[in-house]
């Protein structure tokens, strides 16, 4: 599948809306809270596309802290098992270090295998549990961390 990476845009709301519906059915955010966060001046926004399927990917990154926290990481159903969540994930954590941020937090439902899978793969570590985070289900989320040396330091 020929994808494309870029900068998420205003324009992008009604297949944002749609990717969120889903990929996460009651629990997707609605097009006025997308359009909130996505407005954020420390949030930065990405999309995938793929030619005639549209959009196929997003992920968004929150830079307003000593610490990155990913907002979001979503792909289609129909295109998982690509390797979409890894190139929107490695385009995250890019930004979090170009913004000098050394440490990257997530929530992930605790029952997503392969996105827990995926996150402990590229370093990051179960740090705690928020007990029914997700809602309207109720199911937990993990919180992980990825630690890095600060870009240009000798760790990480």
């Amino acid at each position: 599948m020929a994808v494309k990476l870029r900068r998420a845009r205003v324009a992008d709301l009604a297949e944002l809306v749609r990717l969120e519906q889903a990929c996460f059915g009651a629990e997707a955010w609605t097009r006025q809270m997308l359009a909130d966060e996505m407005a954020g001046p420390d949030r930065v926004y990405f999309v995938i596309e793929s030619g005639q399927a549209g959009l196929v990917g997003a992920g968004g990154i929150s830079l307003g802290m000593d610490f990155a926290e990913i907002m979001t990481v979503e792909v289609d159903p129909a295109a998982q098992g690509q390797g979409l969540g890894r190139i929107l994930m490695d385009k995250l954590v890019e930004v979090a270090d170009q913004a000098g941020l050394s440490r990257v937090l997530l929530e992930v439902a605790d029952n997503n295998d392969a996105a827990i899978g995926l996150y402990q793969a590229m370093g990051f570590a179960v740090i705690g549990r928020r007990q029914g985070y997700y809602q309207p289900s109720g199911q937990d989320a993990l919180v992980m961390e990825l630690r890095r040396g600060r870009p240009g330091s000798a760790a990480g």
